[in-house]
């Protein structure tokens, strides 16, 4: 996610998710924050 400058939602339909709150979830699961979060984390706004 790091390396987009793309919005959340466009992340999420390139890779395969139909809602970005579903991908959020999953990122959250799998990483421990959010997408956004992950973003505000490293700078990434």
């Amino acid at each position: 996610m790091h390396r987009f400058q793309k919005s959340i939602h466009e992340i999420a339909i390139a890779v395969g998710f139909d809602y970005q709150n579903y991908f959020a979830k999953i990122i959250k699961k799998l990483v421990g924050v959010t997408p956004l979060q992950y973003r505000n984390k490293r700078g990434l706004l």
